[in-house]
Protein backbone atom coordinates (compact mmCIF):
# COMPACT_ATOMS: atom_id res chain seq x y z
CA UNK A 1 0.00 0.00 0.00
CA UNK A 2 1.40 3.15 -1.33
CA UNK A 3 1.79 5.41 2.12
CA UNK A 4 1.84 8.84 2.81
CA UNK A 5 5.05 9.60 3.80
CA UNK A 6 6.13 12.72 2.57
CA UNK A 7 4.78 14.43 6.00
CA UNK A 8 6.50 17.41 8.12
CA UNK A 9 5.47 19.54 11.43
CA UNK A 10 7.26 22.20 12.31
CA UNK A 11 7.22 23.97 15.77
CA UNK A 12 5.03 27.23 16.10
CA UNK A 13 8.10 29.41 16.22
CA UNK A 14 9.24 28.56 12.80
CA UNK A 15 7.66 30.28 9.49
CA UNK A 16 6.17 27.21 7.42
CA UNK A 17 5.33 29.34 4.85
CA UNK A 18 9.63 29.93 4.56
CA UNK A 19 10.02 26.09 4.98
CA UNK A 20 7.50 25.39 2.14
CA UNK A 21 9.12 27.61 -0.17
CA UNK A 22 12.57 26.67 0.30
CA UNK A 23 11.02 22.79 0.17
CA UNK A 24 9.98 23.28 -3.46
CA UNK A 25 12.95 25.13 -4.69
CA UNK A 26 15.33 21.94 -3.34
CA UNK A 27 12.73 18.92 -4.14
CA UNK A 28 11.85 20.59 -7.73
CA UNK A 29 14.95 22.79 -9.12
CA UNK A 30 14.65 21.00 -12.05
CA UNK A 31 11.41 22.40 -13.06
CA UNK A 32 12.43 26.14 -12.83
CA UNK A 33 11.71 28.28 -13.96
CA UNK A 34 8.61 26.55 -14.09
CA UNK A 35 6.30 25.70 -11.45
CA UNK A 36 2.88 25.73 -12.85
CA UNK A 37 2.58 21.98 -12.37
CA UNK A 38 2.71 22.36 -8.29
CA UNK A 39 -0.55 23.52 -6.30
CA UNK A 40 -0.21 24.41 -2.87
CA UNK A 41 -3.47 24.59 -1.25
CA UNK A 42 -3.87 26.33 1.82
CA UNK A 43 -6.52 26.81 4.35
CA UNK A 44 -7.93 30.46 3.50
CA UNK A 45 -6.52 32.75 1.23
CA UNK A 46 -5.07 35.38 3.79
CA UNK A 47 -1.52 34.14 3.53
CA UNK A 48 -1.53 33.56 -0.06
CA UNK A 49 0.26 37.03 -1.04
CA UNK A 50 3.15 36.11 1.45
CA UNK A 51 3.64 32.64 0.68
CA UNK A 52 4.03 34.28 -3.52
CA UNK A 53 6.63 36.16 -1.81
CA UNK A 54 8.70 33.91 -0.37
CA UNK A 55 8.74 31.45 -3.16
CA UNK A 56 9.78 34.11 -5.48
CA UNK A 57 12.42 34.83 -3.00
CA UNK A 58 13.65 31.31 -2.96
CA UNK A 59 13.94 31.09 -6.85
CA UNK A 60 15.45 34.20 -6.90
CA UNK A 61 18.47 32.79 -4.30
CA UNK A 62 18.54 30.36 -6.99
CA UNK A 63 19.60 33.29 -9.82
CA UNK A 64 15.74 33.08 -11.44
CA UNK A 65 14.54 36.99 -12.08
CA UNK A 66 11.12 35.52 -13.13
CA UNK A 67 9.06 32.27 -12.80
CA UNK A 68 5.77 30.53 -13.93
CA UNK A 69 4.32 30.71 -10.40
CA UNK A 70 2.64 27.90 -8.44
CA UNK A 71 -1.19 28.03 -7.82
CA UNK A 72 -1.67 28.89 -4.67
CA UNK A 73 -5.45 28.25 -3.58
CA UNK A 74 -7.60 26.77 -0.89
CA UNK A 75 -8.66 22.69 -1.37
CA UNK A 76 -12.35 24.13 -1.74
CA UNK A 77 -11.72 26.59 -4.67
CA UNK A 78 -9.31 23.98 -6.06
CA UNK A 79 -11.94 21.29 -6.22
CA UNK A 80 -14.82 23.97 -7.44
CA UNK A 81 -13.02 24.51 -10.54
CA UNK A 82 -11.75 21.36 -11.63
CA UNK A 83 -15.07 19.72 -11.08
CA UNK A 84 -18.03 20.73 -13.70
CA UNK A 85 -21.55 21.27 -12.03
CA UNK A 86 -24.22 21.15 -13.89
CA UNK A 87 -27.01 22.92 -11.35
CA UNK A 88 -26.77 26.49 -9.92
CA UNK A 89 -25.41 26.25 -6.49
CA UNK A 90 -26.66 27.90 -3.17
CA UNK A 91 -25.27 30.71 -1.38
CA UNK A 92 -25.01 30.90 1.95
CA UNK A 93 -27.45 33.20 2.55
CA UNK A 94 -30.26 30.97 0.41
CA UNK A 95 -29.02 28.13 2.31
CA UNK A 96 -29.83 29.66 5.75
CA UNK A 97 -33.40 31.15 4.02
CA UNK A 98 -34.04 27.80 3.04
CA UNK A 99 -33.67 25.87 6.52
CA UNK A 100 -35.21 28.52 8.10
CA UNK A 101 -38.14 28.27 6.39
CA UNK A 102 -37.84 24.19 7.04
CA UNK A 103 -38.39 25.06 10.11
CA UNK A 104 -41.48 27.07 9.91
CA UNK A 105 -42.90 24.36 8.68
CA UNK A 106 -42.22 22.37 11.87
CA UNK A 107 -43.80 24.54 14.49
CA UNK A 108 -43.73 21.15 16.68
CA UNK A 109 -40.03 20.58 16.91
CA UNK A 110 -38.56 23.90 18.11
CA UNK A 111 -41.44 25.69 19.24
CA UNK A 112 -40.54 28.79 21.24
CA UNK A 113 -37.05 28.93 19.73
CA UNK A 114 -34.94 31.00 17.32
CA UNK A 115 -35.12 29.99 13.99
CA UNK A 116 -32.25 31.87 12.92
CA UNK A 117 -30.35 30.48 15.31
CA UNK A 118 -31.17 27.13 15.03
CA UNK A 119 -30.71 27.33 11.31
CA UNK A 120 -27.29 28.14 12.09
CA UNK A 121 -26.25 25.83 14.34
CA UNK A 122 -27.93 22.91 11.69
CA UNK A 123 -26.20 24.15 8.71
CA UNK A 124 -22.83 23.47 10.55
CA UNK A 125 -24.40 19.85 11.79
CA UNK A 126 -25.13 19.51 8.24
CA UNK A 127 -22.41 20.34 6.39
CA UNK A 128 -20.57 18.02 9.26
CA UNK A 129 -22.41 15.30 7.96
CA UNK A 130 -22.14 15.60 4.11
CA UNK A 131 -18.05 16.32 4.79
CA UNK A 132 -17.70 13.22 6.82
CA UNK A 133 -19.77 11.13 4.23
CA UNK A 134 -22.69 11.06 7.48
CA UNK A 135 -25.88 10.25 5.23
CA UNK A 136 -28.13 10.78 8.62
CA UNK A 137 -28.31 10.64 12.30
CA UNK A 138 -28.43 7.33 14.43
CA UNK A 139 -27.68 7.66 17.98
CA UNK A 140 -29.03 4.49 19.17
CA UNK A 141 -26.31 2.14 18.33
CA UNK A 142 -24.02 3.85 20.79
CA UNK A 143 -25.71 3.26 24.03
CA UNK A 144 -26.91 -0.29 25.25
CA UNK A 145 -27.37 -1.85 28.80
CA UNK A 146 -27.86 0.78 31.42
CA UNK A 147 -27.48 3.60 29.12
CA UNK A 148 -30.69 3.31 27.70
CA UNK A 149 -32.27 6.13 29.03
CA UNK A 150 -29.55 8.60 27.37
CA UNK A 151 -30.02 6.54 24.36
CA UNK A 152 -33.79 7.33 23.91
CA UNK A 153 -32.72 11.20 24.83
CA UNK A 154 -30.37 11.47 21.98
CA UNK A 155 -32.24 9.10 19.68
CA UNK A 156 -35.80 11.38 19.89
CA UNK A 157 -33.08 14.48 19.01
CA UNK A 158 -31.72 12.81 16.35
CA UNK A 159 -35.15 12.34 14.92
CA UNK A 160 -35.93 15.82 14.60
CA UNK A 161 -32.35 16.59 13.29
CA UNK A 162 -33.14 13.83 10.81
CA UNK A 163 -36.87 15.55 9.68
CA UNK A 164 -35.73 18.86 9.55
CA UNK A 165 -32.62 17.55 7.15
CA UNK A 166 -34.64 15.52 4.83
CA UNK A 167 -37.37 18.63 4.49
CA UNK A 168 -34.33 20.91 3.94
CA UNK A 169 -32.74 18.22 1.16
CA UNK A 170 -35.99 17.86 -0.10
CA UNK A 171 -37.06 21.71 -0.94
CA UNK A 172 -33.14 21.80 -2.37
CA UNK A 173 -33.78 19.30 -4.75
CA UNK A 174 -37.62 20.21 -5.60
CA UNK A 175 -35.79 23.88 -6.72
CA UNK A 176 -33.41 22.31 -8.80
CA UNK A 177 -30.15 23.63 -6.52
CA UNK A 178 -27.03 22.17 -5.14
CA UNK A 179 -26.05 22.57 -1.83
CA UNK A 180 -22.46 23.52 -1.80
CA UNK A 181 -21.06 21.51 0.59
CA UNK A 182 -22.40 18.14 -1.73
CA UNK A 183 -20.66 20.07 -4.64
CA UNK A 184 -17.83 19.85 -2.90
CA UNK A 185 -18.11 16.00 -1.37
CA UNK A 186 -18.92 14.79 -4.93
CA UNK A 187 -15.73 16.93 -6.32
CA UNK A 188 -13.62 15.31 -3.57
CA UNK A 189 -14.86 12.00 -4.65
CA UNK A 190 -14.65 12.20 -8.35
CA UNK A 191 -11.69 14.33 -9.33
CA UNK A 192 -8.54 11.91 -10.32
CA UNK A 193 -4.72 14.01 -10.78
CA UNK A 194 -1.89 11.97 -12.82
CA UNK A 195 1.36 11.61 -11.94
CA UNK A 196 2.68 14.63 -13.10
CA UNK A 197 0.86 17.14 -10.67
CA UNK A 198 2.71 18.08 -7.21
CA UNK A 199 0.61 19.35 -4.41
CA UNK A 200 1.69 20.56 -1.44
CA UNK A 201 -0.74 21.03 2.04
CA UNK A 202 0.56 23.95 4.06
CA UNK A 203 -1.26 24.08 7.68
CA UNK A 204 -3.93 22.42 6.92
CA UNK A 205 -5.11 21.40 10.64
CA UNK A 206 -8.88 20.92 9.87
CA UNK A 207 -9.65 18.09 7.95
CA UNK A 208 -12.80 15.96 7.26
CA UNK A 209 -12.73 12.55 6.65
CA UNK A 210 -13.42 13.09 2.67
CA UNK A 211 -11.00 15.54 2.67
CA UNK A 212 -8.43 12.80 4.07
CA UNK A 213 -9.92 10.57 1.90
CA UNK A 214 -9.18 12.47 -1.14
CA UNK A 215 -5.37 13.30 0.33
CA UNK A 216 -4.75 9.65 0.90
CA UNK A 217 -5.78 9.01 -2.88
CA UNK A 218 -4.23 11.58 -4.71
CA UNK A 219 -0.73 10.59 -2.72
CA UNK A 220 -1.40 6.96 -4.51
CA UNK A 221 -1.68 9.53 -8.08
CA UNK A 222 0.53 12.57 -7.88
CA UNK A 223 3.49 13.79 -5.39
CA UNK A 224 2.12 15.05 -2.41
CA UNK A 225 3.40 16.81 0.92
CA UNK A 226 1.76 17.60 3.78
CA UNK A 227 3.00 20.80 5.89
CA UNK A 228 1.92 21.57 9.53
CA UNK A 229 2.29 23.07 13.16
CA UNK A 230 2.91 21.19 16.04
CA UNK A 231 4.48 22.00 19.60
CA UNK A 232 7.65 20.23 20.59
CA UNK A 233 5.60 18.51 23.51
CA UNK A 234 2.95 17.27 21.60
CA UNK A 235 4.90 16.32 18.50
CA UNK A 236 4.13 12.26 18.67
CA UNK A 237 0.85 12.91 20.15
CA UNK A 238 -0.25 14.98 17.08
CA UNK A 239 1.73 12.45 14.43
CA UNK A 240 0.38 9.47 16.14
CA UNK A 241 -3.68 10.38 16.96
CA UNK A 242 -3.82 13.05 14.42
CA UNK A 243 -2.25 12.75 11.04
CA UNK A 244 -2.17 9.27 11.27
CA UNK A 245 -5.63 8.59 12.79
CA UNK A 246 -7.13 10.84 9.14
CA UNK A 247 -4.59 10.50 6.67
CA UNK A 248 -2.23 7.19 6.94
CA UNK A 249 -1.68 4.96 9.97
CA UNK A 250 1.49 3.83 8.03
CA UNK A 251 2.43 7.64 7.63
CA UNK A 252 6.26 8.47 8.61
CA UNK A 253 6.48 11.82 9.87
CA UNK A 254 9.15 14.32 10.25
CA UNK A 255 9.27 17.38 12.92
CA UNK A 256 11.14 20.33 12.30
CA UNK A 257 12.36 21.85 16.01
CA UNK A 258 12.09 25.00 17.86
CA UNK A 259 15.48 27.01 16.28
CA UNK A 260 15.87 27.99 20.04
CA UNK A 261 14.97 27.05 23.12
CA UNK A 262 14.03 29.74 25.17
CA UNK A 263 10.99 31.11 26.75
CA UNK A 264 9.41 32.11 23.96
CA UNK A 265 9.06 28.93 21.96
CA UNK A 266 8.08 26.98 25.07
CA UNK A 267 5.17 29.92 25.63
CA UNK A 268 3.89 28.89 21.97
CA UNK A 269 4.10 25.90 23.15
CA UNK A 270 1.62 26.29 25.78
CA UNK A 271 -0.25 28.71 24.57
CA UNK A 272 -1.46 26.49 21.23
CA UNK A 273 -1.56 22.62 23.07
CA UNK A 274 -4.23 21.00 23.95
CA UNK A 275 -5.01 19.99 27.47
CA UNK A 276 -7.83 20.92 30.23
CA UNK A 277 -6.04 23.75 31.55
CA UNK A 278 -7.85 27.16 30.98
CA UNK A 279 -5.76 29.72 29.22
CA UNK A 280 -5.56 31.29 32.54
CA UNK A 281 -4.45 28.46 34.26
CA UNK A 282 -1.69 27.84 31.50
CA UNK A 283 -0.67 31.34 32.01
CA UNK A 284 -0.16 31.34 35.70
CA UNK A 285 1.75 28.18 35.69
CA UNK A 286 4.27 28.97 32.89
CA UNK A 287 4.68 32.28 34.77
CA UNK A 288 6.14 31.27 37.77
CA UNK A 289 8.68 28.74 35.40
CA UNK A 290 9.78 31.22 32.93
CA UNK A 291 10.74 35.07 32.83
CA UNK A 292 8.74 37.33 30.31
CA UNK A 293 8.55 35.25 27.05
CA UNK A 294 7.46 38.39 25.27
CA UNK A 295 9.82 41.97 25.52
CA UNK A 296 9.22 44.16 22.56
CA UNK A 297 7.16 41.94 21.43
CA UNK A 298 3.67 43.09 22.99
CA UNK A 299 2.30 46.15 24.78
CA UNK A 300 -0.43 47.32 25.83
CA UNK A 301 -2.08 50.31 25.75
CA UNK A 302 -5.45 51.95 27.22
CA UNK A 303 -7.57 54.03 25.72
CA UNK A 304 -10.42 56.23 27.44
CA UNK A 305 -12.90 56.88 24.27
CA UNK A 306 -13.29 54.92 20.77
CA UNK A 307 -11.80 57.64 18.80
CA UNK A 308 -8.43 57.72 20.55
CA UNK A 309 -8.38 54.18 20.73
CA UNK A 310 -8.44 54.70 16.62
CA UNK A 311 -5.74 57.21 16.70
CA UNK A 312 -3.16 54.89 18.52
CA UNK A 313 -3.81 52.26 16.07
CA UNK A 314 -3.39 54.66 13.02
CA UNK A 315 -0.26 56.63 14.76
CA UNK A 316 1.54 52.68 15.84
CA UNK A 317 1.11 51.66 12.21
CA UNK A 318 2.50 54.76 10.75
CA UNK A 319 5.66 53.97 12.97
CA UNK A 320 5.66 50.64 11.61
CA UNK A 321 5.18 51.78 8.32
CA UNK A 322 7.92 54.46 8.34
CA UNK A 323 10.32 51.58 9.82
CA UNK A 324 9.42 49.84 6.74
CA UNK A 325 7.88 47.16 7.86
CA UNK A 326 5.51 45.47 5.57
CA UNK A 327 3.44 42.33 6.80
CA UNK A 328 0.97 44.24 9.18
CA UNK A 329 -2.28 42.97 10.78
CA UNK A 330 -5.19 44.18 12.73
CA UNK A 331 -7.24 41.71 15.24
CA UNK A 332 -10.54 42.94 16.09
CA UNK A 333 -14.08 41.37 16.76
CA UNK A 334 -15.93 45.16 16.50
CA UNK A 335 -16.68 45.77 12.86
CA UNK A 336 -17.39 49.61 13.75
CA UNK A 337 -13.71 49.92 14.66
CA UNK A 338 -12.64 48.02 11.48
CA UNK A 339 -14.50 50.55 9.54
CA UNK A 340 -13.41 53.74 11.48
CA UNK A 341 -10.10 52.66 11.26
CA UNK A 342 -9.89 52.04 7.55
CA UNK A 343 -11.50 55.27 6.72
CA UNK A 344 -8.77 56.91 8.66
CA UNK A 345 -5.71 54.85 7.12
CA UNK A 346 -7.14 55.19 3.58
CA UNK A 347 -7.99 58.81 4.29
CA UNK A 348 -3.61 58.67 4.19
CA UNK A 349 -3.27 56.62 1.27
CA UNK A 350 -2.69 53.64 3.22
CA UNK A 351 -4.60 50.55 1.69
CA UNK A 352 -5.96 48.01 3.96
CA UNK A 353 -6.74 44.52 2.67
CA UNK A 354 -9.40 43.57 4.83
CA UNK A 355 -9.90 40.17 2.73
CA UNK A 356 -12.85 39.03 5.88
CA UNK A 357 -14.82 41.71 6.46
CA UNK A 358 -16.81 44.85 5.25
CA UNK A 359 -16.03 47.41 2.77
CA UNK A 360 -15.94 50.96 4.04
CA UNK A 361 -18.76 51.50 1.83
CA UNK A 362 -21.17 48.86 3.11
CA UNK A 363 -23.87 51.44 5.07
CA UNK A 364 -23.52 53.71 2.08
CA UNK A 365 -24.60 50.91 -0.44
CA UNK A 366 -27.24 49.85 2.24
CA UNK A 367 -28.79 52.96 1.67
CA UNK A 368 -28.66 52.77 -2.18
CA UNK A 369 -31.09 49.38 -1.98
CA UNK A 370 -33.03 50.56 0.70
CA UNK A 371 -33.73 53.17 -2.24
CA UNK A 372 -34.37 51.39 -5.08
CA UNK A 373 -36.58 49.02 -2.57
CA UNK A 374 -38.72 52.02 -2.00
CA UNK A 375 -39.22 52.91 -5.74
CA UNK A 376 -41.26 49.66 -6.07
CA UNK A 377 -42.78 50.08 -2.77
CA UNK A 378 -43.67 53.57 -3.37
CA UNK A 379 -44.40 53.93 -6.66
CA UNK A 380 -41.10 55.47 -7.66
CA UNK A 381 -41.18 58.76 -5.50
CA UNK A 382 -39.11 61.65 -6.95
CA UNK A 383 -36.61 61.83 -3.74
CA UNK A 384 -35.74 58.26 -3.66
CA UNK A 385 -35.05 58.38 -7.65
CA UNK A 386 -32.97 61.49 -7.07
CA UNK A 387 -30.75 60.26 -4.59
CA UNK A 388 -30.72 56.85 -6.70
CA UNK A 389 -29.33 58.06 -9.38
CA UNK A 390 -26.91 60.70 -7.46
CA UNK A 391 -25.55 57.96 -5.80
CA UNK A 392 -21.89 57.33 -6.60
CA UNK A 393 -22.59 53.37 -6.68
CA UNK A 394 -25.55 54.28 -10.05
CA UNK A 395 -23.45 52.99 -12.78
CA UNK A 396 -22.81 55.74 -15.27
CA UNK A 397 -20.96 55.62 -18.51
CA UNK A 398 -20.48 59.59 -19.71
CA UNK A 399 -20.50 61.47 -16.32
CA UNK A 400 -20.97 65.21 -17.85
CA UNK A 401 -23.86 64.04 -19.93
CA UNK A 402 -25.40 62.21 -16.54
CA UNK A 403 -24.50 65.12 -14.23
CA UNK A 404 -26.61 67.54 -16.63
CA UNK A 405 -29.85 65.46 -17.59
CA UNK A 406 -30.15 64.80 -13.91
CA UNK A 407 -30.12 68.70 -12.78
CA UNK A 408 -32.64 69.02 -15.65
CA UNK A 409 -34.46 66.26 -14.28
CA UNK A 410 -34.75 67.64 -10.73
CA UNK A 411 -35.43 70.95 -11.89
CA UNK A 412 -37.64 71.28 -14.95
CA UNK A 413 -39.32 68.10 -14.66
CA UNK A 414 -39.94 67.04 -10.50
CA UNK A 415 -39.97 71.01 -9.38
CA UNK A 416 -41.83 72.60 -12.38
CA UNK A 417 -44.08 70.12 -12.79
CA UNK A 418 -44.44 69.09 -8.84
CA UNK A 419 -44.23 65.64 -9.43
CA UNK A 420 -43.90 63.72 -6.25
CA UNK A 421 -44.06 59.95 -7.45
CA UNK A 422 -45.38 57.84 -10.52
CA UNK A 423 -42.84 56.66 -13.12
CA UNK A 424 -45.65 57.69 -16.20
CA UNK A 425 -45.98 60.81 -14.92
CA UNK A 426 -42.22 61.67 -15.16
CA UNK A 427 -42.35 60.23 -18.97
CA UNK A 428 -44.98 62.37 -19.74
CA UNK A 429 -43.51 65.65 -17.70
CA UNK A 430 -40.30 64.50 -20.09
CA UNK A 431 -42.31 64.66 -23.02
CA UNK A 432 -44.51 67.75 -22.41
CA UNK A 433 -41.22 69.66 -21.58
CA UNK A 434 -39.29 68.46 -24.48
CA UNK A 435 -42.16 70.10 -26.96
CA UNK A 436 -41.66 73.36 -25.13
CA UNK A 437 -38.26 73.74 -24.80
CA UNK A 438 -36.57 74.59 -28.08
CA UNK A 439 -33.01 75.45 -26.14
CA UNK A 440 -31.78 72.23 -24.47
CA UNK A 441 -30.39 69.33 -26.21
CA UNK A 442 -31.98 66.59 -27.52
CA UNK A 443 -29.85 64.47 -25.90
CA UNK A 444 -30.40 65.29 -22.65
CA UNK A 445 -34.10 64.24 -23.09
CA UNK A 446 -32.89 60.68 -25.06
CA UNK A 447 -31.03 59.97 -21.79
CA UNK A 448 -33.82 60.63 -19.31
CA UNK A 449 -35.86 58.51 -21.68
CA UNK A 450 -33.47 55.93 -20.96
CA UNK A 451 -32.33 55.89 -17.85
CA UNK A 452 -36.39 55.91 -16.43
CA UNK A 453 -36.90 52.96 -19.10
CA UNK A 454 -33.17 51.12 -17.30
CA UNK A 455 -34.55 51.80 -14.29
CA UNK A 456 -38.34 50.47 -14.23
CA UNK A 457 -36.65 47.44 -15.87
CA UNK A 458 -34.10 47.29 -12.62
CA UNK A 459 -37.64 46.82 -10.92
CA UNK A 460 -39.81 45.08 -12.49
CA UNK A 461 -38.67 41.96 -10.21
CA UNK A 462 -39.07 43.49 -6.84
CA UNK A 463 -42.48 44.90 -8.13
CA UNK A 464 -43.54 41.25 -8.86
CA UNK A 465 -42.74 40.00 -5.25
CA UNK A 466 -44.19 43.15 -3.38
CA UNK A 467 -47.56 42.04 -5.41
CA UNK A 468 -47.26 38.37 -4.33
CA UNK A 469 -48.14 37.34 -1.24
CA UNK A 470 -45.74 34.35 -0.63
CA UNK A 471 -42.11 33.85 -2.50
CA UNK A 472 -39.32 32.35 -1.21
CA UNK A 473 -36.34 34.86 -0.27
CA UNK A 474 -33.89 32.94 -1.01
CA UNK A 475 -34.50 33.07 -5.31
CA UNK A 476 -33.25 36.34 -4.74
CA UNK A 477 -30.06 36.05 -2.39
CA UNK A 478 -29.32 33.51 -4.98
Amino acid sequence: MHTLDKIYTAHYSNNLLNIVSKDIVKQYKGLLPDLRSITLFLPNQLSQSILREAIIEAVANQGYDAIFPPEIITLRQWARNKYEINKPVLSQYARELILVDAIKQQPDLFSGANPWAVASELLSLFDSMALNGIEHIQFNNYYKGENQDISHALLHESDLVKVLWQAWQVQIVDENYLDPNHAYADALKNINTSKKDIFYCVGLDQLSKLECDFLNKTAKQSDLLFFSYAANSEFSNRADIWLKKYLNSDTQCNFIQSKTNNPYSSLLDEVFIDNSLSIKQRAEAFAKIHADPLPNRLSIYKSNHFEQHIQAIDLQIRIWINENKKNIGVVTNDRKLVRRLRAVLEHADITVNDAAGWALSTTSAAVVIEWWLQLAEERYPAKQLLALVNSPFFPVANTELHERAVNYFEKEIILAFNLHNGIHRFRKAIEKAQAKDNFTEAKIFDYLTDLLDKIEASSQLITKLHGSKSYPLHRNIT
